[in-house]
């Protein structure tokens, strides 16, 4: 039994810690704010319920005391504004709100809280009241968060026919109005030993949740160093290392060294617990205790010591750096407690980098921790590397705790994290140093698992979703999925289409040599085990021919020093892009060859050449144009030549008539011209030019001119002259005119017939 009241004491300090977690954490505004300095009101119960005359009840040791003092005892000396409101069916004591500025303050209301006994009913809702009314405007006149610990077995309890309750109820309700007005956080504290205390939870659950306040109940008392480990940590955001277990010597000494390092630490708290005086309840009376400073000089603990049936607390404020000796002198064989417990004079802001409200699963946020101290001006990346650094991220559901080193730079500490799945989480900074930890600003979140899923149902266009580079089609496989991830999805693929298929850094890469279509199915994951899978149907685009044959040598390429040469790159189109590979079928002996995009025939050599010219891409697709070609000779401008000749019609008698400008060779070769007749002499050609003498060769003359080219090709323009046939222009008007008598007379005629 006693074991369990000790562990219940504990626990009980443990539940006035939970309770400061909200108004202790809201205050770290900016890094330079204290994080353990508060306003706070005790509001404890003292109705009979608490312990009857026979001994028992939901709190009959009066273990609240025994964690009360070690609350208060553990507060920093100064900066702390405490209050008490002790109650049963009325206020029986209000000792206002008191500025905390030394050990002796923290004694004196301990004395008055614990003057008084247990008795008569419970009127709960008055003493909150009490309590807001203590606190009204202090959070504004001195910038400390405010907030209310009601101790009680939680059950408003009068004589139904005085109408007390009735009034309770309404001081309650103002209550609760008032503390949300202001900001005040109610934490309720259920005494229930032994399961005393049926239904108290309902009434107090009620206060801590309108003001977003904790709620514990105490009826199952954790073991009492663990229960005091929890309790302190959460009081002024630091962690250290746990409880050391001395042992006395046979001399009846027990010895533990402690070290202050030179920054970080505004108080240490030596809390001694003895095993053999938790029974006799004489600790002061079996232990000496001596506190040696690091020059070797005594500390005074005059000041400075609290005591209680169970504990030896010992402040040692603005300790001077180095190492410490800590001196107990009792009985051999014995063991006791030790505990260092820093107040640490280090305020660390925990800032997130996600400047929205939503926080994704599978993304990384940075989070950014700002460590200041006032007794060090300016905090250096030296000062930050002797420390420690990590991110505490608490999954709120199953309680699972992951921490994160940080990394100091540019003063600060930095750290990316990736939450692995949906919830609601706390993220706080914990920076380390000789044996302790600073927690941080919880930061609360809640992180939302967006759905992984596909932008398409499927890929079948290898233009539309991808790009085709060098020797391969690629295609970026983040950009076919919806949620913008900046971490890694892993890729799968069904088939590899015979090794064509790779992945490489999140990007498809395809080689499709030789292949007509490929159909596969690509699946992405990611580290939360969701996937989406995305069909991919895709056919190879080939090669195409712009015209279906060739068979002019003059309409598709040119002549020029005895070759014909055509460009073939406009000849085949590639959609790709990519450089297309163009042989020919037959070279003709040599005739024909093919460079740097240029098809040339050596017309000297071939004069007929039929062969086919096949373009092929970087994935072994092809497109063929036959070509069935001949050489073209000389040809006629224009058609044959007849024209009329009459003495006198040309100069003297002569018809002349250029020849260049008669006849066309595509190839640019010069021309040979000669007559087929020479008409006995009449036809002469000199200089290009062909000249016809029209006396004496009668009413018409007809001969020909053959023009032959270098290849013996040639071209042949018939030439008629015949003699000109005279109408003389007053005969023909002589008819018009007869003409036109004539239709008059007949139109008069038929029109006297008729009429």
């Amino acid at each position: 039994m006693r074991r369990v009241k000790r562990g219940m004491a504990a626990l009980l300090a443990l539940m006035l810690a939970l309770a400061l977690v909200c108004p202790c954490l809201a205050s770290a505004e900016t890094p330079s704010k204290t994080v353990n300095r508060f306003n706070v009101v005790l509001v404890v119960d003292k109705s009979g319920s608490l312990r009857d005359a026979h001994g028992s009840g939901t709190d009959p040791d009066g273990l609240r005391f025994d964690a009360m003092r070690l609350f208060l005892g553990l507060l920093t000396e100064t900066g702390n504004n405490v209050g008490a409101v002790v109650f049963d069916e009325e206020i029986r004591y209000n000792s206002g709100l008191k500025s905390m500025a030394s050990m002796d303050d923290k004694k004196a209301l301990i004395r008055e809280v614990e003057s008084f006994g247990t008795g008569y009913d419970t009127d709960i809702g008055t003493a909150v009241l009490r309590a807001t009314e203590m606190l009204h405007g202090m959070r504004e006149e001195n910038g400390l968060p405010c907030m209310i610990l009601l101790l009680s077995d939680g059950k408003t309890d009068f004589p139904d026919r005085w109408g007390r309750k009735t009034s309770s109820w309404q001081n309650a309700s103002r209550a609760l109005e008032a503390a949300r007005e202001e900001g005040i956080t109610i934490n309720g504290i259920l005494l229930n030993v032994d399961n005393i205390a049926k239904g108290g939870e309902i009434e107090i659950g009620l206060y801590t949740r309108k003001t977003n306040g904790s709620f514990e109940e105490v009826k199952r008392p954790e073991d009492l160093s663990a229960a005091f480990r929890h309790f302190y940590s959460i009081i002024n955001n630091t962690e250290y290392k746990g409880t050391e277990k001395v042992v006395f010597s046979e001399d009846g000494r027990a010895v533990k060294d402690f070290t202050v390092p030179g920054f970080g630490v505004e108080e240490v708290n030596i809390v001694v617990e003895h095993e053999a005086a938790r029974d006799s309840g004489s600790l002061d009376e079996q232990l000496e205790l001596t506190i040696t400073q690091p020059d070797g000089s005594p500390f005074d603990i005059t000041e400075h010591e609290l005591l209680s049936s169970r504990y030896i607390l010992v402040k040692i404020p603005h300790p001077a750096m180095g190492q410490w000796n800590v001196s107990l002198k009792g009985q051999a064989g014995d063991t006791v407690d030790i505990t260092m417990v820093y107040n640490a004079s280090m305020s660390v802001l925990l800032e997130s980098g996600n400047k929205r409200s939503i926080y994704s699963a599978y993304r990384p946020y940075p989070f950014t921790a700002y460590v200041t101290d006032p007794s060090v001006p300016e905090l250096t990346d030296e000062h930050l590397r002797k420390l420690t650094a990590a991110i505490e991220i608490v999954e709120k559901n199953t309680g699972r705790m992951s921490k994160y080193p940080m990394d100091v730079v540019d003063g600060t500490y930095t750290c990316e994290i990736i939450f692995p799945s949906g919830g609601d989480y706390s993220v706080s900074a914990l920076v380390g140093l000789a044996g302790f930890e600073v927690r941080s600003n919880p930061i609360e979140l809640s992180v939302e698992t967006r759905r992984l899923t596909a932008k398409v149902w499927s890929v079948d266009d290898m233009f539309r979703y991808g790009r085709f580079v060098d020797d391969r089609w690629e295609i970026n496989l983040d950009e076919l999925y919806g949620v913008t991830r900046e971490v890694d999805l892993q890729y799968t693929l069904s088939d590899d289409c015979g090794g064509a298929l790779t992945i490489v850094d999140g990007v498809l890469q395809a080689r499709f040599h030789g292949q007509d279509t490929a159909e596969f199915t690509l699946t992405a994951s990611d580290i939360g085990g969701q996937s989406a899978d995305i069909p991919f149907k895709l056919k190879i685009p080939a090669v195409s021919a712009k015209v279906e044959r060739i068979t002019s040598m003059t309409k598709y390429g040119s002549f020029g020093d005895g070759f014909w040469e055509m460009e073939t790159d406009k000849l085949f189109e590639d959609r790709k892009g990519t450089a297309l590979r163009v042989e020919l079928s037959d070279d003709h002996g040599g005739a024909l060859s093919f460079e740097d995009g240029v098809l040339h025939m050596d017309i000297k050599k071939l004069r007929e050449a039929s062969f086919t010219l096949t373009a092929t891409d970087i994935f072994g697709k092809q497109a063929e144009i036959p070509f069935e070609l001949t050489l073209p000779g000389p040809s006629l401008r224009s058609g044959i030549i007849v024209e009329t000749i009459k003495t006198g019609l040309f100069q003297e008698g002569v018809w002349e008539r250029k020849i260049d400008g008669l006849f066309a060779d595509p190839k640019g070769t010069a021309l040979r011209y000669e007559l087929t007749d020479d008409l006995g002499g009449k036809v002469t050609l000199e200089d290009g030019v062909v000249h016809v003498n029209c006396r004496g060769i009668g009413k018409n003359a007809a001969f020909s001119i053959r023009a032959t080219d270098e290849y013996d090709m040639s071209a042949e323009l018939p030439i008629t002259l015949t003699e000109k046939f005279v109408t003389p222009w007053y005969i023909l008007q002589a008819l018009l005119v007869l003409l036109g008598l004539g239709g008059l007379v007949g139109l008069g005629v038929w029109i006297k017939r008729r009429y």
